[in-house]
């Protein structure tokens, strides 16, 4: 390990990287223009439907030839065609 002066200097001009990143989760909403978009809705009396967003609980890759996936949420599974991305971050959302 060196430990000459020219060295140490060098090193304190850089900031520390953080050893942990802020955890973030990967949530979706069914799209409106999808068919299954009526089993993403909240209904409430007297309200419009809203959609809702879900946490993804699993993601598989379906065909080797293409670069299809297969999205888990609500109990069901979903094509990327059918939904949009979220990136939670704390209370926050961004729209992938």
């Amino acid at each position: 390990m060196d430990t000459t002066p020219e060295k140490a200097a060098i090193e304190q001009d850089f900031e520390p990287i953080p050893k942990f990143r802020p955890p973030f989760e990967l949530w979706a909403q069914i799209k409106k223009s999808s068919k299954y978009y009526c089993q993403g809705l909240v209904i409430l009396p007297g309200k419009k439907p809203v959609a809702r967003k879900f946490p993804i609980t699993s993601i598989q890759h379906c065909d080797p030839l293409d670069d299809s996936y297969i999205f888990g949420m609500n109990g069901n599974r979903y094509r990327r065609e059918d939904i949009q991305l979220f990136v939670k971050l704390g209370n926050n959302f961004q729209r992938l």
